[in-house]
């Protein structure tokens, strides 16, 4: 049984608007599993290729939220468990943490910028919630 839940969509009032070059938001894919608008506001970025290639798998493992099944929980918990490394590895990878969290956040409102979307992400993260995952440590850069 899925629970509705209650959301305040008077949040994602703007969440249509523009991305961060002034360009209507996009569904056409990237060679990599991105949306093409996400994929070209992370190489516009002045970071590092690794630091990108980093920001892409993140973006990649957001977009695979939209079709993960909600109702499978191997498929939630591992989801949850790379989005988890991938957190890890941005926050080692970047020397201002504040700047990373802000380039992520972008990532994710550009991915989510519909209500379906925002929806789609909040019962993932009602699900994964409950979801065991190990909290990484170390190096979890690995694969890019």
């Amino acid at each position: 049984v899925v629970e509705e839940l209650p959301i305040d969509y008077s949040k994602y009032s703007a969440i249509n608007a523009k991305n961060p070059d002034g360009t209507k938001p996009t569904e056409k894919m990237a060679d990599n599993g991105i949306r093409a608008d996400v994929d070209k506001y992370i190489n516009s970025l002045t970071i590092t290729p690794k630091q990108k290639a980093a920001l892409k798998y993140d973006a990649s493992l957001f977009q695979k939220v939209l079709t993960v099944d909600v109702s499978d929980d191997a498929a939630v918990t591992s989801l949850s468990q790379k989005m988890a490394n991938s957190l890890n590895c941005i926050n080692t990878m970047f020397d201002d943490m504040n700047k990373s969290m802000d380039t992520m956040s972008e990532i994710e409102r550009m991915t989510f910028n519909t209500v379906e979307k925002s929806d789609a992400y909040t019962l993932y993260n009602q699900r994964q919630s409950t979801a065991p995952i190990n909290m990484p440590a170390g190096d979890t850069c690995t694969g890019f």
